[in-house]
């Protein structure tokens, strides 16, 4: 598995990194070598595990020439918090999850908002169906999106309680707490 974490934080993760502590593990940034790798004993299976930071920008970019660095596009997208349809750089790796057939699935914080996006993915979508230059194969991939039904559960894995800043809303709030899939 090669696990490429990439967003804002990561890339000033290793900007500050490079900065103040080059002998870091974030100040190793690099597709051509991970940043941490382990290999599981022959018993377990001898599965490898690569984590790498996408240092080249702030966002994932559609297209950018150093993503195949890594191997190739992405078999599979998770974003957590991620507040999806409020940022506009996550459009293209939406866009880009729909039109390819990758799995994508997010958590959100407010259970609300998750709802929000939810509601807001099918419209997202038929504007993807007038996009010149896709075939007929992503035209069929991005109607069968449209139709999904994407059920908004409790993440197992969610940290539990109320965030403190905004205890005054008293609405189902946990980090990571609701998941949904996008494509």
């Amino acid at each position: 598995i090669t696990l490429v974490f990439f967003g804002s934080c990561v890339y000033e993760l290793v900007i500050t990194a490079n900065r103040t502590a080059p002998n870091s593990l974030a100040a190793k940034a690099s597709p051509l070598s991970p940043v941490y790798s382990y290999t599981s004993p022959a018993e377990c299976g001898s599965s490898t595990l690569k984590v790498h930071l996408f240092a080249y920008s702030a966002t994932w970019q559609v297209g950018h020439p150093n993503l195949m660095d890594f191997g190739g596009p992405p078999d599979a997208f998770v974003a957590l918090n991620a507040g999806l349809l409020t940022r506009d750089n996550w459009r293209s790796v939406i866009a880009f999850a729909i039109a390819e057939g990758v799995p994508f699935a997010i958590t959100e914080k407010l259970e609300h908002t998750a709802e929000d996006h939810r509601n807001s993915l099918p419209k997202f979508a038929k504007t993807l169906l007038t996009h010149p230059g896709w075939d007929s194969i992503v035209r069929i991939r991005t109607e069968e999106s449209m139709k999904l039904e994407r059920p908004i559960e409790l993440n197992p894995f969610a940290r539990p309680g109320e965030r403190g800043a905004l205890s005054a809303l008293r609405l189902p709030d946990l980090v990571n707490g609701f998941t949904f899939r996008i494509a």
